[in-house]
């Protein structure tokens, strides 16, 4: 494929709720948030004070969780110390809560065999995707698609996926904190860029998480079946890796501001990644992302990369009231954009068409 021709994905959180109906999305119950943090806030009269007046602004029993997590890690000039330590402990509660969501969603569905087809057009094709979203499930189905291991009949490697290059950068497996061997960064069919984080990526005791330079995070999953010595064949237990890597995998809750993405190194390089990926591509589509207000860094990058690109939105809002919606986001970034553009067909629809083509 050409770069004239050089076609683009864009990942939101509909497209895994398309295929998976209880991945979570940013919008979540209030009872099932509360039934986790509803302790933090007995004691936390401040956090609770803040809880609420976000609460209030749901209409149908769901808060934002986005919304909520850019409160949380913006703050505000009259937090005092003591308020702003708080609104931590509360972040770090609702991360946790949404990550133990993510790890939770069945793999299979109705409609993972179409997830699968979906993946293998990406690999098949040399389609670049841009995703914010924190799961690995798509991850799963590129590395399952052809292991680094397998080659041709010519001894030569065919294309493959592996997330040791996958992700756009050198993301060593776990295994290296506890064993030396021979591993480089992998020139893959295509790549994914998760500008939010992942739920298999962790970060090395010692490195400050504010900056993550660039060599801080290895990838760590049960699918990639890296904890295998290559040299005895003896299973390496998580549980002495994890030892030296923190607790959390290393996710960045979307926010207005900038700071968080932009002091940490790691980020820069898949930002940059993501800039040079939309600025070579000709067509873009965009598959279950809603163009979020609190998202202002992704504003900026789309408004500076595809002004002049053919664009496509992909998603599945019944409603007219909620098509316009979604239509009124767009603009904000796209001025000239037209219904047109627009697919409310859903995510699984398109794929069966791509796949069709």
């Amino acid at each position: 494929m050409s770069k004239s021709d050089k076609e683009t994905f864009i990942f939101g959180a509909g497209l895994t709720k398309a295929f998976f109906p209880d991945a979570p999305l940013l919008r979540m119950d209030t009872d099932e948030l509360e039934n986790k943090i509803g302790p933090l806030l007995k004691v936390s009269k401040y956090s609770h004070s803040i809880y609420e007046s976000e609460k209030r602004l749901s209409e149908d029993g769901k808060i934002n969780i986005e919304n909520l997590m850019t409160r949380l890690v913006s703050k505000m000039p009259y937090d005092k110390p003591s308020e702003r330590n708080e609104l931590g402990v509360l972040l770090d509660s609702i991360e946790d809560f949404l990550i133990n969501k993510i790890n939770n969603i069945k793999r299979e569905s109705s409609n993972s065999v179409l997830f699968k087809e979906l993946a293998d057009y990406c690999f098949k094709n040399s389609v670049d995707c841009v995703t914010f979203n924190y799961d690995d499930l798509f991850d799963e189905e590129l590395h399952k698609l052809n292991p680094v291991m397998d080659l041709g009949s010519d001894g030569a490697k065919k294309p493959y996926w592996h997330p040791d290059g996958g992700y756009g950068f050198f993301c060593r497996p776990s295994t290296s904190m506890v064993m030396d061997s021979l591993v480089e960064q992998d020139t893959t069919a295509m790549k994914l860029l998760k500008l939010h984080g992942s739920v298999n990526w962790y970060v090395k005791k010692g490195y400050d998480r504010r900056s993550l330079p660039i060599d801080a995070l290895v990838h760590k999953e049960n699918w990639c079946k890296e904890n295998v010595s290559p040299y005895t064949g003896q299973v390496i237990p998580y549980s002495s890796i994890d030892y030296h890597l923190d607790e959390k995998p290393m996710i960045i809750p979307p926010t207005l501001g900038k700071a968080e993405i932009s002091e940490k190194q790691i980020i820069n390089l898949i930002w940059s990644l993501a800039r040079k990926t939309l600025q070579d591509s000709s067509k873009i589509t965009f598959v279950g992302y809603s163009m979020p207000l609190t998202d202002a860094t992704a504003k900026f990058l789309f408004t500076e990369t595809l002004w002049d690109k053919e664009i496509f939105i992909i998603t599945s809002p019944k409603e007219r009231a909620s098509q316009k919606e979604l239509i009124t986001a767009y603009k904000r970034v796209f001025p000239k954009l037209t219904e047109e553009n627009f697919i409310f067909s859903g995510a699984v629809d398109w794929v069966n068409n791509l796949i069709e083509k």
